[in-house]
């Protein structure tokens, strides 16, 4: 388990890194309101993942009820970005939130 652990953690952090460097070279740079929307998101879903959901293995229900409930927001989310940094911006923010959670436990 724990070299899954780390694999995900480096996935996280080499996404996060990318989109960073993606929304910062684009014409309006990081956007923040939506940087720090995804920031949010992603340590409130890993805080639940991790909190009332446990491992796929032993609740695979739970699990897929978090990620379909999920799959709105961040739908709702995407639709209303206008270009692509707003897009990178809430990706990095999504997967650093997620790290930084990780990074707590």
């Amino acid at each position: 388990m724990g070299r899954l652990r780390t694999l995900s953690r480096i996935i996280d952090g080499a996404t996060a890194v990318w989109n960073l460097a993606v929304a910062a070279r684009s014409e309006r740079g990081l956007v923040s309101s939506y940087f720090l929307i995804g920031l949010g998101a992603g340590f409130l879903y890993r805080g639940l993942q991790r909190r009332y959901v446990g491992r796929i293995r032993d609740h695979p229900g739970r699990y897929a009820l978090l990620t379909v409930s999920w799959w709105p927001i961040g739908a709702a989310l995407v639709w209303t970005a206008d270009d692509e940094a707003t897009l990178q911006s809430f990706a990095a923010g999504l997967s650093l939130g997620s790290l930084l959670y990780a990074g707590t436990q």
